[in-house]
C-alpha cells in the first residue's frame, strides 16, 4: 500500500481545520483571560494578534514553500537541525493532545445535559465515558481527510451563525457598559496577554494539512492568513459580547461560557441556549478531529524521516494514519484524566509559543541557508543584508513571543516544569535517532 497521503483538500476544507481550533480555543479562554484582564479582554486579544502577525506571515511564506506534512517540524529541521525539531514537535504534540483531551471532556460535559446520556454517564463514570467518546472520534478521524474536511465545513457553518448572533446583539451592551462603567478590574494583564494566545493554534493546525492541500503553493497561503483574520475578529468580538452579556459573571463560567452567554440574548436566550449547546458540542468533535489531524500528520512525517519509529507512518486503506492516531489516543488520555482547565491551558500556551518561536526562528534562517527557493509566498518589510533578504516581521515576533513565554513559562512553576519534561523527551528521541543514523544528511 502506498504511503503518500492523497491531496485532496481545497482552502475551505484547510481553512475549516484551523477555524476548529480557532473556535474551541476562545470557547476554552476567554473566561479565563477575562479573569485577568477584565473588560480589556477584546483590545488583550487585538494587542496578542500582533506577534501572530508574524507567525502567520512566517507559516504562510514556509508552508507554500514547503508543503510536506509535519509543518513546523520541516521547516525547523531544516533551519536547525534534527535537535530543535523534536523540541518544537513535542511541545506541538502535547497541544494536540491538551486540546483532544479538553474536546473530549466538554462533549461528555454537554451530552451530561440530556437525560438518558446522562443516566448512562453516571452508571459508568465521567472519565470512562469521556474515554469511549475519544476512542469513537479517533476511529471517525481514521476514515479519511477528505470525509473530515466536509464535516468540518458544516460544523463550521453552524459556529459561525451562532456566532453572529450573540456579537450582533452583545457588542452593543459591551461599548454601553465601557461607556459608563470604564474598564472595570484588570487582575494581570501581562498574564493575560500571554493566555490570549491560545486562539493561534489555528495556524499550525492548517500548515498540517499542507501534505493534502491541492495547489498547496497557491492554497497554503490563503488558508493561513485566513485562520489568522479569523481568529483575531473571533476572539475579541466574542469576548466583547460575552462581557456585554453576562458582565463580571463571565469569570465563574471557565467551563462553558458559550452557552452562558447565549443564554442571556435578549428575547430569544431560551431557544439560543439549547442551540449552543449543540452548536458547542459539535465545534469540540471538530477541534478533536482537528487536533488528531494535525498530531497525526506532525507524527507522520517524524516517522517518515526516521525520527521516531518507522511503522507509525502506517496509512489505511483511507490514506489516514492510524497508528499515530493511536499514539496520539494513548497520550490524551492523562489530560482527560487530570481535567484542570487553568492548569491545562498553561501548558497549551507552553506548547504553542515555543514552537512558533523556533518556526519564526527557523523562517529567518532559511530566507539566509536557501536564498534561492522558489517562494510563492514571501513576508513583506525586508531588508538586503550583502545577498540576503531578511526578514524584520518574525525577528519583531520572536521578542513578543519570548516575553509571553517568560510570562506562562518562568513564571508558573508547572509550566517551567512541563519545560523540563520536553526537553528531557526531546533528548531521549535525539538520542535514539542519532543512534540509528550516521549521518543528518540524509534528512
Amino acid at each position: 500500500m502506498s504511503k503518500k497521503l492523497l491531496r485532496s483538500l481545497g482552502v475551505p476544507e484547510a481553512f475549516s481545520s484551523g477555524y476548529s481550533d480557532v473556535a474551541s480555543s476562545a470557547y476554552f479562554s476567554i473566561a479565563i483571560v477575562t479573569l485577568y484582564a477584565g473588560y480589556y479582554t477584546p483590545i488583550i486579544y487585538l494587542i496578542a494578534s500582533i506577534p501572530f502577525l508574524a507567525v502567520a506571515l512566517s507559516y504562510a511564506e514556509l508552508s507554500s514553500s514547503y508543503p510536506e506534512p509535519g509543518a513546523s517540524f520541516i521547516y525547523v529541521r531544516k533551519a536547525l537541525g534534527p535537535f530543535f525539531a523534536i523540541i518544537a514537535s513535542i511541545g506541538l504534540l502535547l497541544d494536540y493532545s491538551i486540546t483532544l483531551g479538553y474536546s473530549v471532556i466538554a462533549i461528555t460535559g454537554y451530552l451530561d445535559g440530556i437525560s438518558p446520556i446522562s443516566q448512562i454517564i453516571n452508571r459508568i463514570d465521567f472519565v470512562y465515558f469521556s474515554l469511549i467518546i475519544l476512542l469513537i472520534i479517533i476511529t471517525l478521524t481514521s476514515l479519511g481527510i477528505r470525509e473530515v474536511g466536509n464535516m468540518l465545513k458544516v460544523m463550521m457553518i453552524l459556529d459561525l451563525s451562532l456566532m453572529a448572533i450573540i456579537i450582533i446583539t452583545g457588542l452593543p451592551f459591551y461599548i454601553y457598559k465601557v461607556r459608563v462603567n470604564g474598564f472595570a478590574f484588570v487582575k494581570d494583564a501581562n498574564y493575560a496577554f500571554s493566555l490570549a494566545f491560545s486562539s493561534y493554534i489555528g495556524i499550525e493546525a492548517t500548515a498540517q494539512v499542507a501534505g493534502e492541500v491541492k495547489k498547496p503553493r497557491i492554497n497554503m497561503g490563503r488558508a493561513i492568513i485566513l485562520v489568522y483574520v479569523l481568529a483575531t475578529i473571533y476572539s475579541s468580538l466574542l469576548s466583547a459580547s460575552g462581557i456585554g452579556l453576562l458582565g463580571e459573571n463571565i469569570v465563574n463560567e471557565i467551563r462553558d461560557p458559550v452557552t452562558a452567554i447565549a443564554s442571556e440574548v435578549p428575547f430569544i436566550g431560551y431557544i439560543l441556549k439549547p442551540y449552543s449547546v449543540f452548536v458547542a458540542t459539535t465545534i469540540f468533535v471538530s477541534s478533536s478531529m482537528a487536533a488528531i489531524i494535525g498530531a497525526s500528520r506532525l507524527l507522520y512525517s517524524m516517522s517518515e524521516r526516521n525520527v521516531i519509529p518507522m511503522f507509525i507512518s502506517r496509512l489505511n486503506r483511507f490514506k489516514s494514519p492510524y497508528v499515530a492516531n493511536i499514539a496520539l489516543m494513548i497520550s490524551t488520555i492523562p489530560v482527560v484524566v487530570i481535567n484542570e482547565p487553568e492548569v491545562t491551558l498553561n501548558l497549551y500556551l507552553f506548547g504553542t509559543m515555543s514552537a512558533y518561536i523556533l518556526t519564526l526562528i527557523a523562517q529567518i534562517i532559511l530566507r539566509i541557508k536557501e536564498r534561492k527557493l522558489s517562494r510563492p509566498f514571501k513576508v513583506p518589510i525586508n531588508i538586503r543584508v550583502n545577498k540576503y533578504e531578511i526578514s524584520l516581521i518574525p525577528i519583531f515576533g520572536v521578542f513578543l513571543i519570548l516575553f509571553a513565554l517568560y510570562e506562562t513559562a518562568v513564571q508558573r512553576p508547572l509550566s517551567l516544569s512541563a519545560l523540563i519534561v520536553v526537553i528531557v523527551i526531546s533528548v531521549v528521541i535525539y538520542y535514539n535517532f542519532s543512534r540509528r543514523k550516521k549521518s543528518f544528511k540524509s534528512l
